[in-house]
């Protein structure tokens, strides 16, 4: 029994000093894992700072790709209106190859008109000294009719009636270069009027939609805000947790050295905890059938038809989450929802500002919009006006070129002045002229030497008889040269009054044209002032925008540094459920040993039982007192050992009397007697003479006396 009971103490030992190792190992591993853990942390931050660096370059690159197809698209569009331009040209170069070709055949019958008008003049020659009387009175009545004094010389008359035909061509060409300016920066005005309704039109439409979107960004980044402060409730948690949890790991650290060191103290306390771990036991017993019920009704109460609880601990802790996530789940959709409402009111209050606002834009817009159709309106009569003063022009320019063109027909110089500029034909005309009237003045001077010549040959009858039918075809002439002259002088006046009506009109024309090109410079000078207020709101636009873009940024951080933050909260409670889990291992090894020591426990127990027992019989087989002491009862075994020792010898020695005889002095007195102190076990070396001696049994032989 004592080998037994030092057998289990020695067990126990070994099992302590094992679990000992096992602590130590297991919080070496913990150490290793946490370094590990470590190592890990920094490497996915290491990784994050590398998916933030690359994130940003996808951010920069995709930028670049935006700014890229944006310089596409407005390539494209200018390839566009340069296709259509090119178009329009093509379609005026078909125009004017069309006319070109109309004007070259009008050239070739005008050519042949002028070859049969040749021939015409050709015939006409004879009439021409008619015609120089008649052209001089013609050039009096251009004289009298333009307001030039009277000369007797005519070249010089004829030189007046030049410059002032030439001073009326350049006044026209000075108007028809006008008008045409005028209609240049007319057309040109429209243009940009046109532009800048369609950049007023876009920065409008662009300032609504930023407007729009910083709206909606400053929602989102309430938002955000909101979404960060709640992270940080939540890692601020997080970390209180992982604080308990570090807390709870270092008292349960200490625990264990606590429970190492009491091991000792336990072992000496083994004896009174046997009656308080059976009062234990049932109340453990009880409290299992309890929490079995308690579970029970939990799981019953959880259970719903759609979902069903079964009755064990992680079913029901599952459950429980579950309902506290739901819990959680709704308090957070009610918060989400009274910041949506709140939002949504803080929404429509800026959406009837906004509205406001853009109704009185609206009504200053409508005010430009109908001082710039008014304006337009204006310019479109002065088009109209200006147009007609062009059309005006193009007819009195050519009724002058007709007027050339008969000139130079009557004169014989349509071949001549074919390629010739128009102020150097107006000259040549001038020249030819005075050539033919110095001609027909020395004509009719040799007619005049002839004619006197032939008178006086002639005889005083021959002159009575011809005379008279001379005078009278002489005075039908002079009739007849007087009426024409007389048509062609009302002619000449009805020309002159026409040319001053046309001078006037012309005059109030460049009035208008005047004041219309102030009205212009004016409409520029405030299209200047547009277009700067243009360029001014575009470089609004430009600052919203890089606002927006900086806004941007802003929140791809925020969202970063909440994805960082959610990625440290999930690290960390994977962190907090690995503790866990080697604490729940821990204490679940405690336990194991709890349970190994309540078996040792129990072991020795049972042994002390037999101990007690073997007592009790020995007491009753050597006739002893069970309240004897250990002391006493030792005695007795040894006396009735040393007696059994001779016994023995005594009948081996008369069995065999060969053998020599073995002295039986040192048996007759006991083995040794120390002083044993009353523990109720027994020393190892004190039962080696029982182990020596195989023949030596207590219960089955019987003491015999000596003689």
């Amino acid at each position: 029994m004592e080998e037994e009971s030092h057998d289990a103490m020695t067990a126990l030992k070994s099992e302590l000093a094992a679990l000992q190792y096992k602590r130590d190992k297991l919080l070496s591993e913990l150490n290793d894992m946490r370094v590990q853990i470590r190592n890990r942390d920094q490497k996915t931050m290491e990784l994050q700072t590398e998916l933030e660096n690359l994130k940003e370059q996808g951010a920069r690159q995709n930028a670049i790709i935006t700014s890229l197809k944006k310089r596409i698209q407005e390539l494209e569009e200018k390839e566009r209106n340069l296709s259509i331009a090119q178009g329009r040209a093509d379609a005026a170069l078909q125009t004017l190859q069309r006319e070109n070709k109309y004007l070259e055949e009008k050239n070739k019958d005008y050519g042949r008109k002028i070859r049969a008008l040749e021939m015409e003049c050709h015939a006409e020659e004879q009439s021409k000294l008619a015609s120089r009387e008649s052209m001089n009175d013609f050039l009096r009545k251009i004289s009298s009719a333009l307001g030039t004094p009277e000369t007797i010389d005519v070249h010089t008359s004829q030189d007046c009636l030049v410059h002032k035909a030439a001073d009326l061509v350049s006044e026209t060409s000075r108007l028809r270069s006008r008008a045409h300016s005028l209609a240049e920066n007319l057309h040109s005005i429209e243009m940009e009027l046109k532009n800048c309704r369609e950049a007023l039109d876009k920065a409008l439409a662009e300032k609504e939609s930023f407007q729009k979107q910083a709206a909606y960004h400053f929602i989102e980044i309430d938002k955000l805000r909101k979404e960060k402060e709640e992270l940080d409730i939540q890692q601020k948690l997080a970390e209180r947790e992982i604080c308990e949890l570090r807390d709870k790991l270092a008292h349960a650290n200490k625990d264990l050295g606590c429970a190492s060191v009491n091991n000792a103290a336990q072992e000496a306390t083994i004896n009174q905890l046997k009656d308080e771990t059976k009062c234990k036991d049932e109340k453990i017993y009880r409290l299992q059938n309890d929490y079995r019920l308690l579970i029970e009704s939990i799981a019953i109460t959880i259970s719903s038809p759609t979902r069903f609880v079964s009755s064990t601990e992680e079913d029901v802790k599952n459950g429980v989450k579950e309902i506290v996530q739901e819990c959680k789940e709704k308090t957070l959709q009610n918060e989400s929802l009274k910041d949506k409402l709140n939002r949504i009111s803080t929404q429509l209050n800026r959406q009837t500002e906004m509205d406001e606002e853009a109704n009185h834009k609206n009504r200053i817009l409508q005010d430009e919009n109908e001082v710039l159709k008014t304006r337009i309106t204006k310019l479109q009569e002065e088009l109209h006006n200006s147009n007609v003063t062009l059309e005006s022009l193009k007819s009195d320019k050519s009724t002058f070129v007709n007027f050339v063109e008969r000139l130079n027909r009557a004169l014989n110089m349509d071949e001549v002045v074919k390629d010739v500029e128009p102020d150097l034909v107006i000259e040549s005309l001038i020249l030819r002229a005075e050539k033919l009237s110095r001609l027909e003045t020395s004509k009719i001077v040799d007619k005049l030497v002839c004619h006197q010549s032939a008178c006086c040959l002639r005889c005083p009858k021959i002159k009575r008889e011809k005379s008279f039918p001379d005078l009278c075809v002489r005075e039908e002439e002079n009739f007849k040269t007087k009426n024409l002259m007389a048509v062609e002088r009302d002619e000449a006046t009805l020309k002159c009054k026409k040319l001053m009506k046309q001078i006037e009109k012309l005059q109030n024309q460049l009035s208008d044209s005047r004041t219309l090109s102030q009205d212009i410079k004016n409409q520029l000078a405030e299209a200047g002032d547009i277009k700067i207020t243009a360029l001014e709101r575009g470089r609004k636009i430009d600052e919203l925008q890089k606002r927006l873009i900086e806004s941007e940024g802003i929140i791809n951080r925020c969202n970063k540094k909440i994805a960082m933050l959610k990625e440290e909260l999930r690290n960390l409670g994977q962190n907090a459920d690995q503790e866990r889990s080697l604490t729940e291992h821990s204490l679940q090894i405690l336990r194991d040993d709890l349970a190994n020591a309540k078996l040792s426990l129990a072991e020795c127990n049972r042994r002390e039982n037999m101990l007690h027992n073997f007592r009790s019989s020995a007491c009753k087989a050597l006739g002893l007192l069970p309240s004897s002491t250990d002391y006493e009862l030792i005695t007795k075994l040894e006396k009735l050992v040393a007696a059994h020792r001779d016994f023995t010898l005594l009948s081996k020695r008369y069995e065999d009397p060969t053998t020599a005889t073995a002295t039986c002095t040192d048996s007759a007195t006991p083995i040794r007697t120390p002083k044993y102190e009353d523990s109720g076990f027994l020393d190892q070396h004190d039962l080696s003479p029982l182990e020596d001696n195989n023949d030596c049994d207590i219960y089955h032989h019987k003491h015999v006396r000596r003689n």
